[in-house]
Formats: C-alpha cells, sequence, structure tokens
C-alpha cells in the first residue's frame, strides 16, 4: 500500500470532505478519489460511508485509522533521518594527516576551523604518505595533507602548499653530535642509521642525501616513527627524519639537529578539484585564507 495514499485517507477521515482535502493535499477530487479506491480495493472493504453531505469512517475505515497514523509517523521519521544523514555527509569532511601533525601547523588550522565551522564535522585519519595518496586517489578523503618533494605535480590531483619541512638528524642527549648546531650527512659517514620504510619519502630522500654525500648508509633498522623514537632512546644509531613533526614528541631525551646544507620537502593540501560539494569548498577556502 502507498504511503502517499494512506495520508491522503488521513486527511480525508479528518475533514470527511473530498473537496476539502483534494484542496488541503494540492491534488484534484478525481485523483484523491481514485486513490481511497485503489486502498479499498486493496483491502477488500469500503473505508468511508458516502452520504450527500458528508463522508463518514466506516468500520474498517475505523480500524485502519490508527494504523494508517503510525505508519505515515514512521514514513516521516525515516524520512527526515535519511535526509538529516544526506545532510551531515554533505556537512562531514574526511581529512588525512601524516603521522606527527597534531604537532605541526596542520593541527593549528584544523583547530582554527573547527572554530570558525562548529556545523563541519571532520574525521581526521592518519596515515604514511603512500596511503593517504590511495585513499585521496580512489576518494576515501576529500582531501589529505602529505609530505612530497618540492614542486610536486602530476596526476588528476591539485595541490596547495603550506609549509617547507627539512630532513633532521636525531641523537640521544649522550651522543658526541648531540650538543651541535648543525651537521652535514658527510659527518655522519661512519655512523649506522634508522630511516623510514623504502617507499617514504624521508627514506627515498635520506638515503639518496647520503650517496650524494660520497657514502652508502649503514642502515640499522627501517621502520615508523615510533619505533625509530623508541630505537633513538635507546641510544642506537642516527635518526633521519624531517624535523618538525617530532620537536616536542622526542625533546626530552633526543637531539635534533638541523642537517646542512638543508634537505627539504613540501607540506601540501591535496586534493580532487571536481564534485566540490558546499563543505569542501568552505574548507579550501578557508585553508588558502588561513594560509596567508
Amino acid at each position: 500500500m502507498k504511503f502517499d495514499n494512506m495520508h491522503e485517507f488521513l486527511v480525508l477521515a479528518q475533514v470527511r470532505s473530498y473537496w476539502a482535502a483534494a484542496e488541503q493535499l494540492f491534488i484534484s477530487q478525481a485523483t484523491l478519489s481514485r486513490h481511497i479506491k485503489e486502498m479499498e480495493d486493496e483491502l477488500g472493504v469500503s473505508l468511508f460511508i458516502r452520504t450527500t453531505k458528508r463522508i463518514e469512517l466506516s468500520e474498517f475505515g475505523m480500524i485502519l485509522l490508527p494504523y494508517a497514523q503510525q505508519a505515515v509517523a514512521l514514513q516521516d521519521t525515516y524520512t527526515s533521518a535519511i535526509k538529516q544523514h544526506v545532510l551531515d555527509m554533505e556537512n562531514e569532511l574526511r581529512i588525512g594527516v601524516i603521522p606527527g601533525w597534531d604537532e605541526t601547523q596542520i593541527a593549528d588550522f584544523l583547530s582554527d576551523y573547527q572554530t570558525a565551522m562548529p556545523d563541519t564535522r571532520i574525521s581526521i585519519d592518519e596515515d604514511e604518505t603512500d596511503q593517504l595518496m590511495f585513499k585521496i586517489t580512489h576518494e576515501l578523503c576529500d582531501y589529505v595533507f602529505i609530505r612530497e618533494k618540492s614542486g610536486a605535480s602530476g596526476g588528476n590531483l591539485s595541490r596547495q602548499f603550506f609549509y617547507q619541512d627539512a630532513l633532521t638528524a636525531y641523537f640521544s642527549t649522550n651522543h658526541p653530535f648531540a650538543g651541535y648546531k648543525e651537521i652535514s650527512l658527510a659527518e655522519l659517514k661512519n655512523e649506522s642509521f634508522m630511516m623510514s620504510e623504502d617507499s617514504s619519502l624521508s627514506g627515498i630522500l635520506g638515503a639518496q642525501a647520503c650517496r650524494d654525500s660520497g657514502f652508502d648508509p649503514v642502515i640499522l633498522f627501517r621502520g615508523n616513527r615510533e619505533q625509530t623514537i623508541g630505537y633513538l632512546r635507546k641510544r642506537l644509531g642516527v635518526g633521519l627524519m624531517f624535523g618538525i613533526p617530532y620537536s616536542t614528541t622526542i625533546a626530552n631525551n633526543i637531539a635534533a639537529v638541523p642537517i646542512v646544507p638543508p634537505i627539504y620537502a613540501d607540506v601540501n593540501l591535496v586534493y580532487i578539484d571536481s564534485n566540490m560539494t558546499e563543505a569542501k569548498q568552505k574548507f579550501l577556502d578557508y585553508f588558502i585564507s588561513w594560509r596567508k
């Protein structure tokens, strides 16, 4: 049985006039009569008793009335729920971020954005750059903040430059180099290194920079950020990681020393510049304004 017909039945039962009900429903009397007839044919009973002046509910109509009220109320409930969910989806942004984002300008920006746009919900997905690239290209995220080689471009992705990061050497605080204000990679040729995975930008740039400095690095360990920090605290080797995200995390017992000449990477906001919802466009506009 059609929900629209049930709604029309309720209006007709209330006003007891085909003319008045049709006016209220913005349909013709003929259409209303046809829909009521469809209900009666489906049920095999008459729902109204027709007189010359008005109509009344039949005994079968009286039985149907409370169920019709419940059905129409249920329709209103699920329709409202679905519309609200669609609205929530339009006002929800999935943001991918690199590890350590909470110690960078990314966190400052997202905090300011959420304060300025309280009606937009943000879900944060922290992952490595290669995984974030997969997610943005497959539209599993709306925007991602990732670290890339300077001047990166290509594909169907759009980019907004955010800030520049530099590869940094990390030592246990009792290491002889821990007190240096800066250090060249050539000075580290006899050290054992801990780097990120081969596929990560810091792993790629770190190994290549060592070779450019005249030596093949001895890699003691390759792993993620937390594992590298753990080995550093055990005074094993030298860590090569991008500097800004780790400044507060390991400052207590690990020293960060800038590498010279500097090895830079860009932190970019990456997105697909199509199917832009209002929430996505507002996010991008706010980012461009905030960055200035």
